[in-house]
């Protein structure tokens, strides 16, 4: 029925404004970046474009890294970033904040080829993209 779309639409509307109103009032932004990540296999390496949200060093350089991983039923964007904004007062200057989504979770399953990772594949993605951000390096 049109009620039905119409209400689907605005359903939608809200929860995207919703989740952009939260990135914005913890300073999270949206990144990726491109990565080969050793497979199960450890002949095989996968090209795998990890999204990612960073809030960056609140004044001072750029000294530490708060690394956050979501447990398997939170999306970074609309849960993890009332964490970091409820954090927001308590991390001192030069502290870099990157919330990391899961593989398959949220924009990461664009990166789906029909296999589900089991735990060395995510073990992997997370010391690849630790890697990746030049994290732990200063």
């Amino acid at each position: 029925s049109i009620m039905g779309s119409i209400l689907s639409i605005l359903s939608s509307w809200i929860i995207t404004l919703t989740v952009k109103m939260k990135l914005f009032r913890s300073g999270l932004k949206e990144k990726h970046v491109d990565m080969l990540v050793r497979s199960s296999d450890p002949a095989v390496r996968v090209h795998v474009r990890a999204h990612y949200l960073e809030r960056k060093p609140n004044g001072g350089q750029h000294q530490n890294d708060l690394f956050i991983i979501p447990g398997f039923t939170a999306h970074a964007d609309v849960v993890l970033s009332d964490l970091v904004w409820a954090l927001k007062p308590n991390i001192p200057s030069g502290w870099r904040i990157v919330v990391m989504d899961l593989p398959l979770h949220n924009k990461n399953i664009c990166n789906f080829d029909g296999k589900f990772p089991d735990f060395e594949d995510i073990k992997n993605y997370v010391w690849t993209f630790i890697e990746a951000l030049g994290m732990g390096q200063n």
